[in-house]
């Protein structure tokens, strides 16, 4: 025997449609598909990030993903940019870190407004009308993320049951940079909080953000020039380019939240960590209307 598990109950219908009473080796012997009496228990989300509001200081500074080496270069980076003495090698950022902590709590750190370009309506519409009806995957595809649902596309591969939704964006990728070399995307619905770094990207990536929420729901991203700065980027129906290596959450908000996440990770797409956010960049799209 054998247990399945679906995407949803209308899914699983037409399984055991289509495979109970299926003979198999000749008929020597017939498939019999039965919904189980007992279901595994989902695993426990983490509840959303509270509308209008941010990850904790200390969160948004040292995400509890970082590496080691990504934490110390994270330490050392914030002591550069407020002239803190930073912690000897081998020993502990415990006094550091507390005092990085107080100056950003004495001076808190700037909010830079930015935005997007716009998508096209085309676009954004078609994007949200496909993530609505998105069939998603029973377990989400990245831990320990604010998130409703998490599912990752793979770029010049076959992603099964998902087809509508990558040639969705393969459209958008089309507009916004024909030639980049995307590996995945991510596609996520309830994003919120979550300061993290993304460990594989090789380049900037690109974000975009759709449906109709409130409150919030902008993507922030710590300044790679200078820390004691946080973008705060618009990133609904329009696409944004930033540099996921740099420290980045999305502010807590009330309503309903799809994303997409274009990134790049093989080896011979690198490029030096750039500015997190993009400000001269322009959509191919959007140059070709000019």
């Amino acid at each position: 025997y054998a247990f399945a598990v679906f995407r949803d109950a209308a899914e699983a219908a037409e399984a055991r449609e289509a495979l109970d009473g299926l003979a198999a080796h000749n008929g020597a012997w017939v498939i019999r598909a039965r919904e189980s009496s007992t279901s595994a228990a989902p695993a426990k989300a983490l509840a959303p990030h509270p509308t209008g509001e941010d990850p904790p200081l200390g969160a948004q500074l040292f995400p509890p993903s970082l590496n080691t080496a990504e934490r110390a270069e994270a330490v050392a980076r914030h002591c550069r940019a407020l002239r803190i003495e930073p912690p000897s090698e081998g020993t502990s950022d415990a006094a550091a870190v507390a005092a990085i902590k107080d100056a950003y709590r004495a001076a808190p750190r700037a909010e830079v407004p930015a935005a997007g370009a716009p998508l096209p309506a085309v676009l954004a519409d078609a994007a949200l009308r496909e993530l609505r009806r998105t069939r998603w995957p029973p377990v989400v595809q990245r831990s320990g993320m604010r998130t409703v649902q998490y599912l990752v596309l793979y770029c010049g591969k076959p992603n099964p049951g998902y087809e509508a939704l990558a040639a969705m964006c393969g459209d958008i990728l089309a507009w916004v940079e024909p030639a980049y070399p995307c590996s995945m995307v991510a596609v996520t619905k309830g994003f919120s909080g979550s300061p993290h770094i993304d460990h594989q990207d090789v380049r900037y990536q690109y974000a975009a953000s759709f449906g109709d929420f409130a409150g919030g729901g902008g993507l922030c991203v710590e300044s790679t020039a200078d820390p004691s700065r946080v973008f705060y980027v618009d990133t609904r129906n329009r696409v944004a380019r930033v540099d996921g290596r740099s420290v980045h959450w999305v502010r807590g908000y009330a309503g309903e939240r799809y994303s997409l996440i274009f990134f790049a990770t093989h080896p011979s797409a690198a490029l030096p960590l750039g500015e997190a956010f993009d400000d001269a960049w322009a959509p191919s799209g959007a140059k070709g209307s000019e």
